[in-house]
């Protein structure tokens, strides 16, 4: 839901997905085998006649091969992008110049943000999973970047691990209003389900 927002005038959309290339043979489309992930954030505009169009678009440099994208937050003049296979690349892309989008920093660390919240003017909480090295997901994660510089992002401080066999899903994952937010006193939180097991058994 937050992957298409509108500033200013402009639709910014980021879009994940799978193509491949075809080719005609004895007229008739043949697909190639080779299916390649895309990672894209288009921005459309009106044109004189008040239509919308494409003006710009990135469609390199999100993701390595064989990346999806797990999660896209929209704020202002800047957008974090979050895109994985086996880590986690935390993108932070300038978008003061709509004709112009770049991609000015990114962040390689383990295990993959779900959801992003914008928290002050220059942090972003993400919340998803953690993963081992081949990765697997091992459990739910919840880390604070700091983005205020845009050419070199950071976490800040340690991250933290919910174990997957300990906990169920956050709720936080699939509603973001679940996420309790409190500027004043600078903190924020969510309710985590544990898991309880009985191992006594009786006649």
């Amino acid at each position: 839901r937050y992957w298409l927002d509108e500033h200013n005038g402009y639709l910014r959309v980021a879009t994940t997905g799978i193509k491949n290339s075809y080719k005609m043979i004895d007229d008739i489309y043949k697909y190639d085998s080779k299916w390649e992930r895309f990672n894209y954030l288009t921005i459309f505009g009106k044109d004189d006649n008040n239509k919308w169009c494409e003006i710009s678009a990135i469609t390199e440099g999100l993701g390595e091969p064989g990346e999806s994208m797990k999660s896209a937050r929209f704020n202002g003049n800047k957008a974090t992008i979050v895109t994985f296979k086996q880590t986690d690349p935390l993108y932070y892309v300038d978008l003061t110049d709509p004709y112009n989008p770049v991609i000015t920093s990114e962040l390689k660390i383990s295990g993959f943000s779900v959801y992003q919240h914008p928290y002050k003017d220059n942090y972003v909480i993400g919340i998803g999973y953690e993963a081992a090295d081949d990765g697997r997901t091992i459990g739910y994660k919840v880390a604070l970047f700091d983005i205020t510089d845009k050419n070199n992002i950071q976490q800040v401080g340690n991250a933290i691990v919910f174990s997957d066999e300990e906990y169920y899903t956050p709720y936080v994952l699939r509603d973001p209003k679940e996420l309790f937010l409190d500027l004043n006193n600078g903190i924020f939180g969510f309710k985590m389900v544990q898991h309880t097991i009985n191992t006594k058994w009786s006649d």
